[in-house]
């Protein structure tokens, strides 16, 4: 799994929200979307396609519209081998060339993270810190331990004093 700390987050979420549904006001749709996922993705024990997270939903609706950020958030968050890596290896069905990313900023080595000095980082801190919370989620998740940028992504520019776990388009999008 590339982001361990993000499945588990989504898992606890989805875990307090199945275990509080009979409680829950059935007027709130999306909560019943994120119960509905939930059940979907546990047969599976990852979310596999559209309509099995409201969360890589909305990355995927967002790369296949033309945000490449997007894929490339969608491509770090999803289960390897899923429809949803699939749209995101091809930027939303705008490349035939099946890559790991869409945009020329993020670069990461065979760890996971962009290696030190990596020139990626900074044009995304700079997006960051100026509101696209899609880059503020994905340089957390290439960002290496100890850098500079790392405090700028988890606290999503700087918008959060406590981080967004990090997920700074649900939490502040």
């Amino acid at each position: 799994m590339r982001s361990g700390w993000a499945s588990g987050a989504i898992a606890l979420v989805l875990l307090l929200a199945g275990g509080c549904a009979q409680e829950a006001d059935p007027e709130d749709a999306r909560l019943a979307d994120v119960i509905e996922a939930s059940e979907r993705s546990t047969s599976t024990g990852e979310p596999q396609s559209y309509g099995d997270d409201p969360r890589l939903d909305e990355m995927q609706d967002d790369c296949e519209s033309g945000e490449l950020l997007a894929c490339d958030l969608l491509y770090l968050e999803s289960p390897e081998g899923s429809d949803y890596e699939r749209v995101a290896v091809t930027c939303g069905g705008t490349s035939d060339d099946e890559g790991t990313f869409c945009t020329p900023h993020p670069e990461i080595d065979e760890s996971g993270f962009a290696p030190e000095g990596s020139a990626g980082l900074q044009p995304l801190g700079t997006q960051c810190k100026d509101g696209n919370l899609t880059a503020c989620d994905v340089l957390f998740l290439i960002v290496p331990d100890g850098h500079e940028l790392q405090d700028v992504a988890f606290t999503c520019g700087g918008r959060v004093e406590d981080g967004a776990f990090p997920d700074c388009r649900t939490a502040l999008g």
